[in-house]
């Protein structure tokens, strides 16, 4: 039976659930290389694709976790796997989108269980959605893959108090009203110089000024359209919207990489 693998000395990985039934229908495909923690290369009838995990974003090979996250979904390399497709056929890259299938186990969810991705569910292909929500649960509150400290721990208090993602009217013509905040419910100041606001694409990326630090109680805004900063209001000054109306996660890091604060809201 295929099994993550998780590196030497990391923490024990989560057990993904073992209630889903494989699909009747699977598309069988020849894995010929592994390029990251949630895509692979694959053969298919004598076609060479590429295929992106579906409902799953691993870190890049650059951040941290993200050569473990290769490494878990290594154990596929030459294996023969079943391809389960969702609504959308493939992405703005020309990758086929799928949930991958080895020996009755689920890839994506058996790597979200074990630390090694994030569920990244962008409608309306969902399928799996509550599966991998609950097994992402499990990982976080073991603290294991991606849920773990990464060489630096992170400071308590930090949260994120809400999204606001859907102002009226069209998205790229309010930008100024699309925001996140942040928040400190603890009881001592925190500095968050340098780390980084982030969605579940890993595309959209904020990193604080270091001169922002937030006393117990108090909260910062950051606005998805340009302006002038101040104590209590920053402005990422993004290209276009950052966060999907319908469903799509945050995440704040430290500067080494550690999760310090975690939201999630749609499907």
């Amino acid at each position: 039976m295929w099994m993550a693998v998780l590196l030497a000395g990391c923490a024990a990985p989560s057990p993904a659930p073992s209630t889903l039934t494989v699909p009747r229908s699977l598309q069988e495909a020849v894995v010929i290389d592994v390029d990251d923690g949630d895509s692979l290369t694959v053969e298919i009838g004598g076609t060479v694709e590429r295929v992106r995990l579906l409902g799953i974003n691993a870190p890049e090979l650059d951040e941290c976790w993200g050569t473990e996250a290769r490494a878990a979904l290594a154990p596929t390399d030459g294996r023969t796997v079943g391809l389960e497709f969702d609504v959308s056929e493939r992405d703005q890259f020309g990758r086929l989108l799928a949930h991958v299938w080895v020996d009755g186990t689920l890839v994506n969810l058996e790597l979200v269980a074990n630390g090694s991705a994030f569920v990244n569910l962008i409608p309306p292909d969902t399928a799996h959605g509550p599966d991998l929500r609950a097994a992402q649960d499990t990982a976080r509150t073991n603290g294991v893959g991606v849920w773990a400290p990464c060489g630096d721990e992170a400071p308590a208090g930090v949260v994120i108090a809400g999204i606001d993602a859907n102002p009226p009217g069209p998205d790229e013509d309010h930008l100024d009203e699309e925001s996140i905040t942040i928040a400190n419910v603890g009881s001592a100041p925190v500095s968050l110089g340098g780390f980084m606001v982030r969605d579940a694409s890993t595309v959209h990326r904020y990193v604080l000024p270091a001169s922002v630090t937030l006393d117990p109680g108090a909260e910062v805004r950051i606005v998805t359209g340009c302006g002038t900063d101040t104590e209590t209001t920053l402005h990422w000054c993004a290209a276009g919207p950052v966060w999907n109306n319908d469903g799509d996660t945050a995440l704040v890091l430290t500067e080494a990489g550690t999760v310090a604060a975690y939201f999630t809201y749609g499907p």
